[in-house]
């Protein structure tokens, strides 16, 4: 494509855009020394702060190797923007995923592996920040794979912005609380509560949902019928507005 010089280096050949959020676009693209099919997610905020973090984040997370995450290459700047490359994971979204079979089972299944990909990267010394449907991938093997490692942040670090989509942000982040791996459990409770249901925990405008989580004790029971006491039960903990009661 003849714009693909100024979006991404000459190195990468561009082929297409496919995903876009709140801290950068994500490209499929050739990388032409390696040979092979890629993802490139360049980053929008162009902050010394931002470049900073994120390059001393990137060196930790891209040496954490599970096969539930997503893999990590190189991290460059192009063009005034901050730029990494990772493993491009073929598959259809978690959501879609579920729906297409047993859903209690494929429930389960997703939030244990997750939860594999999760621990390995709190074993490093890394949390994710930014766990929720839409940044999970199922394969054609139904492997699940954690997308999308651009808020990771150190665990027990400094503090903070809020960041990440509200509804799985865990009440203690909206007070600039250090970075802990109960974060990411809350999130994946989140995850699992709307799969199961189809809604999230707290309805309502962000702002709301806010005020929500910050005031009012989570759900007691997803109140999905037919499902496993167990899995009902670990949900629900993960939703704990009280981290140290989420399970580990």
């Amino acid at each position: 494509m003849d714009d693909a010089p100024q979006v991404l280096p000459e190195r990468f050949e561009l082929i297409r855009e496919v995903g876009a959020g709140g801290m950068g676009v994500v490209y499929e693209a050739h990388d032409q020394v390696l040979g092979r099919t890629v993802a490139v997610k360049v980053f929008h905020d162009r902050s010394p702060e931002t470049i900073d973090r994120v390059k001393q984040e990137f060196r930790v997370a891209a040496a954490v190797r599970h096969p539930n995450l997503v893999r990590l290459g190189e991290l460059f700047e192009h063009d005034g923007s901050l730029c990494f490359s990772m493993e491009l994971v073929h598959g259809v979204g978690l959501s879609t995923w579920v729906r297409a079979g047993d859903h209690h089972a494929r429930v389960r299944a997703a939030i244990g592996q997750v939860a594999g990909a999760l621990a390995a990267l709190h074993r490093a010394g890394v949390v994710h920040r930014d766990v929720k449907p839409s940044n999970v991938v199922v394969t054609p093997d139904e492997r699940v794979v954690l997308l999308d490692l651009g808020l990771a942040a150190t665990i027990g670090g400094k503090a903070l912005e809020v960041a990440g989509t509200v509804e799985y942000v865990a009440p203690e982040s909206l007070t600039a609380a250090a970075p802990t791996p109960a974060i990411d459990l809350y999130a994946l409770g989140v995850t699992g509560f709307e799969l199961l249901t189809g809604r999230t925990p707290f309805d309502g405008t962000p702002a709301e949902i806010l005020v929500a989580k910050s005031q009012r004790e989570p759900p007691t029971t997803t109140g999905v019928a037919g499902l496993l006491a167990p899995l009902d039960d670990l949900i629900t903990a993960m939703l704990a507005r009280d981290p140290r009661a989420r399970p580990t």
